[in-house]
Parts: C-alpha cells; structure tokens; sequence
C-alpha cells in the first residue's frame, strides 16, 4: 500500500516508515456526533438550509462538511468521495496544491462516515484557513457518480442580502452589484432568479490604483482577475440569487464585471471604486469655481492630491472616449525610466473605473503623483480623429 489509515485519539499527524511510506494516522469519526449531524440536517432540509441536494444531502455545519443520504446501502457508500477545498487565498494552499486551487480531501466512507439503521451519514472537518466554497460527490469506474458545490458561509449570504436590498445598488445590470468598501466585498443580486441564470461563469476583474500591487504576471493586463462560479460564492433561495466577493486589500480604482457566453460576455458592468466619495467630491467642487473651465471643468485640490472632473448636465455618451491625462514633474528625475524620454507620466483613464454618472451629471477623481508636479494636460481622445477637447493648468495655480 501507499498508506495506510490507522484510527487514533490525538490529532492527524503523518510518520514516514522505513521503506519511505506514508503513514497517516486520523482521529476516527464520532458515530453519536454523525447522527447529531444526521438530525440537523434533515430537520433544516428544504427550509432553512438550500445547500446542494444530489444523490448525498450536503451542508456545512461547524467547519465540517456534513454527508447524509436516507434510505442509504452498501452501495452508497462502496465509491470514493471527492471533497474539493477553495481558500479565500490561494496561498493558505499546501505548495503542492496551488497549481490547482482547491486543497484534495477526497475520503472513502469508511474514514469519515457511519451506517446506523437505513441512514448513512459522513462529517469531514475542514481546514481552518478561510475558505469560499467546496465542491464534494463521489467517483465511479467511468467518473463522477454525482457533483455538487455550495459556498461556505450561507448564512452570511442571507444577512448580505438583507442588508444590501435595503439600500440602492451601486451599479444595475443582470445582476445588481452592491460595494462595501469597508468591508471590502462586491455582493451580487438577482431577484427573481432561476437556476439557469448562474449556470454560466461570473468574471471579475480589478483595476488598482497602482500598477504595481498587482501580481507579476497581471501587471501588463493592468487588472486583477477574480472570476468565479456561482455556486462557490453564492446561494439561491426563495427565488433570488445572491453572491458575495471579496475584493484584494489594495487600493481599487474601479471593477469589472459580468457573466461569459460561449462566444461573448452575456452582460458587462464596470463602476468605480468610491462612488459614494465620488458624490461628495461633486459637493465640495460645484460649492466653488472650478480651477479651469472645458468640456469637463476641473477642480485640483493640492493637498488631497487630487483632480477632480465635473459636468453637467452630463450623459453617458459624454463618457465613452477615453481621457489622457498628462502629469509634468519638476525634476525629470522623479519619473519612471521609461517616461523619462516623454518628459511626462501618462495617468490616461477610462471614466468606468474612475468616474460615476447620477443624476444628469458626470464625474471622475483621479490620484495624482507625489512628487513635485509642474503641470497636467488633459482631455478625451478619440481613436482616428485626436482630441474631443483638451486642457492644461499648471500645478499651484
């Protein structure tokens, strides 16, 4: 044998026999806590608990995957199970598990489960790093006997949307998006919604302030991918859909997101990260003169390093070109090497991530470097044609 499977009382610790096979030594499954499981789950079954229904009813209850079938025989239990782990980050991941993912707890019944009467009931702890969703069933001779995958924290899910729909959404699209900051999370609903509405993968991509907080090999994309599929984030109940991502501690300038089709995307939404602020900042610039007047007027404030773009009355088709904005630094010095030659850093935008239009009116706020800025050029730029408008101001006045 490879291994062999030894129960013990203490906890789960590995040994390396002589001829350099593992031996892993387990605590073995309660058989009263199994039927404790058993009876939670067929009490809250189709009620309060809408986790995956499949061949096995399974749930998540105290960190540990619960495994009920009734009526249950020999030949339910015969096959292998899968159980399939995604982290909130993949690096709480083994090493040797990060190509793929998720972290394999596959099982045989034996290890993990119990038969008591006609009920067969199975409970697999999991891994105490933050987890988003599993995926769990068995195998059989010719692949997967049955599938299913749900999100870890339901329950959460629930309080999400409650707390959500009592407010207006940040963006509206297929699926109504709603941004905590704070909590650093994008919560996705969809009301009514049938199963056939999360069968296609969500993707999420997030565009940071800085280039450089992104990784390595996302850096020359300029945003973050945070795709998923519905039934590792979200849960449907009641006729609603409702998931719920978190977003990288960066800082974020804006997100993207949507649904893949076989061919295309079946629906897209980009908003900026801040649009409450972004309100606020319309406040603080419409109660004084802008610093310079165009199509977009705009309003520097040196201390915030901050410029900020305001128009109005304002529609999204004022919005679709792309803006340049141009940053001139004091000394040449202070920029990266490869804009030396220009004399300028290049801060060009597009208003999704950047900007948000309410209420007939347009506005963006963009960073500013650090360094000592001499002057910024701006405008919007159209392919083929140049420049819609453009305008200059030098930094302090």
């Amino acid at each position: 044998y490879d291994f062999v499977v030894i129960p013990h009382r203490d906890e789960s610790f590995p040994l390396l026999t002589p001829n350099n096979r593992a031996v892993f030594l387990y605590e073995r499954a309660d058989p009263a806590g199994l039927q404790r499981s058993w009876i939670d789950s067929v009490a809250s079954r189709g009620s309060t608990d809408p986790a995956a229904q499949a061949v096995y009813n399974v749930s998540i209850s105290d960190r540990s995957v619960v495994f009920v079938k009734e009526p249950c025989g020999e030949a339910d239990i015969a096959h292998r199970f899968f159980l399939h782990v995604f982290p909130e980050d993949p690096d709480d991941l083994p090493y040797w598990r990060r190509e793929h993912g998720y972290d394999n707890l596959d099982f045989t019944f034996l290890l993990w489960g119990e038969r008591f009467e006609d009920k067969c009931a199975a409970s697999v702890p999991l891994p105490e790093y933050p987890i988003s969703g599993v995926s769990a069933g068995q195998f059989g001779e010719d692949g997967e006997l049955w599938t299913a995958s749900l999100p870890f924290d339901l329950g959460a899910l629930r309080a999400a949307y409650a707390i959500a729909t009592d407010q207006e959404p940040d963006a509206e699209a297929e699926f109504d998006l709603y941004l905590d900051e704070e909590g650093r999370t994008l919560t996705y609903v969809k009301e009514p919604c049938a199963p056939s509405d999360v069968d296609a993968p969500f993707f999420l991509h997030v565009t940071p302030e800085r280039a450089e907080d992104l990784p390595e090999d996302r850096r020359d994309l300029s945003f973050d991918s945070e795709d998923f599929d519905f039934d590792l984030r979200g849960v449907l109940f009641d006729g609603k859909c409702v998931a719920r991502v978190p977003l990288p501690e960066y800082p974020i300038s804006g997100v993207r997101t949507g649904q893949f089709g076989e061919e295309s995307g079946l629906w897209r939404v980009s908003l900026p990260f801040g649009s409450g602020a972004l309100r606020a900042a319309y406040a603080a610039a419409a109660s004084r003169a802008p610093d310079v007047e165009a199509e977009f007027d705009l309003y520097l404030d040196e201390e915030e390093r901050t410029l900020t773009y305001v128009k109005e009355p304002c529609a999204p088709s004022d919005v679709v070109a792309r803006f340049f904005l141009h940053v001139a630094p004091e000394r040449s010095s202070d920029l990266p090497e490869d804009r030396r030659e220009f004399g300028f850093d290049n801060k060009d935008f597009d208003f999704h991530l950047r900007g948000v239009v309410f209420d007939g009116k347009c506005v963006a706020r963009v960073p500013l470097p650090e360094y000592r800025i001499s002057s910024v050029r701006t405008g919007q730029w159209v392919p083929g044609e140049g420049a819609a408008w453009r305008a200059e101001m030098p930094f302090g006045g």
